[in-house]
């Protein structure tokens, strides 16, 4: 049984991992444990009673086998040059990747292993804790050095022309189907806040197009830098969870890593922290600065598509207030419309640079 999840479907997926792990020749006696639902089952494995490996069993129908190849061999070039992500582990015949046959005949679950990576999140979006001040900015530090890392190593390596990873543009967070839905199709929003939204995703357009996607700008991201995906083992941090790396606007990963601190105390001190970590390492101009506003919104928009598809989860029903509310401040506040004033109780206030 899969600690944790004791149901029909954690018999499913129980068998699913132990298959899986026949081909890394892990013994099916190993104890798994369920560590999060979200997009992905991520299993703990544990080898003579101590964690050891990580096994993802992948959402069937979110990326194809040839994207998965792609996240995994970013990773392993960035592990090779010292930017502290989990170990991608290869089956014994060599391949990153490994598909489960489903006994129904729907589409095979795909399977990747990665090294076990001590730490702690840097907090949980679902009960938006994230300590005190003084950590919150000695952490954010490092993530904003850590991005910028990232961002270098992308902008010069050449995966080659297979490679093949989502882009979060104006398609990818704002029109249809868009990469994780369309956030006018979340049922729970009212007509108008879906009116709002729509609006400001036009004045978005407007200055996304202005903006443009010029190198310097515009790259490979993690794109999911969210607390729980930074894990902090004594001073150091480390980046875990690039299910949904892909190209982006770089100063998107600065807004996407805070979106869940707005309208708390962390908010500030995370932004700034940030910010100066990153330009420590990579560039950042006034005129990345300048976007952060739409960058929040383009997250908030993307994260209502995602509540509305996978509805189903524990974590889409938690956020859904929050990331509503955040939302409709952003867009009330670039479109200027404040005749709803509760729109405004998220009271986000972008601090100085």
């Amino acid at each position: 049984m899969i600690i944790g999840l004791a149901s029909q479907e954690g018999r499913t997926l129980e068998t699913v991992a132990r298959t899986a792990l026949r081909a890394w020749d892990i013994s099916a006696n190993c104890r798994l444990t369920l560590l999060k639902r979200r997009e992905n089952a991520v299993l703990e494995v544990d080898i003579l009673d101590k964690p050891t490996y990580v096994l993802r069993v992948h959402r069937r129908g979110y990326h194809s086998d040839a994207a998965l190849r792609s996240e995994l061999a970013w990773m392993i070039s960035l592990a090779e040059q010292g930017i502290p992500t989990p170990r991608v582990v290869p089956t014994l015949s060599g391949d990153i990747l490994t598909l489960v046959p489903d006994p129904d005949g729907a589409r095979p679950y795909q399977c990747d292993l990665l090294s076990w990576v001590c730490g702690t999140p840097l907090g949980h979006i679902e009960e938006r804790s994230f300590g005190d001040n003084e950590f919150v900015e000695r952490a954010y530090r490092q993530v904003g050095g850590l991005a910028a890392r990232l961002h270098a190593h992308g902008a010069q390596w050449h995966p080659g022309g297979t490679f093949n990873r989502h882009s979060w543009d104006e398609a990818g967070c704002l029109s249809r189907p868009g990469v994780w839905g369309h956030f006018a199709d979340l049922q729970t929003l009212t007509a108008s806040e879906r009116r709002l939204l729509q609006e400001a995703a036009e004045v978005a357009r407007h200055r996304l197009g202005a903006f443009g996607k010029l190198p310097n700008r515009f790259g490979l991201i993690h794109g999911d830098l969210v607390p729980e995906n930074v894990l902090l083992d004594g001073n150091e941090c480390t980046l875990i969870d690039f299910d949904d790396c892909g190209f982006g606007w770089y100063v998107a990963e600065i807004a996407t890593a805070v979106f869940f601190q707005l309208g708390t105390p962390s908010f500030a001190p995370a932004l700034h922290a940030m910010i100066h970590g990153y330009r420590q390492v990579r560039a950042l101009d006034e005129a990345d600065l300048g976007m952060l506003d739409v960058m929040l919104l383009l997250r908030g928009m993307a994260l209502l598509g995602w509540i509305q598809t996978r509805a189903e989860t524990n974590t889409a029903r938690r956020i859904r207030p929050m990331v509503t509310e955040c939302s409709t401040a952003l867009a009330a506040r670039m479109t200027g419309d404040t005749s709803d004033m509760a729109n405004l109780n998220a009271a986000l206030e972008l601090p100085a640079y």
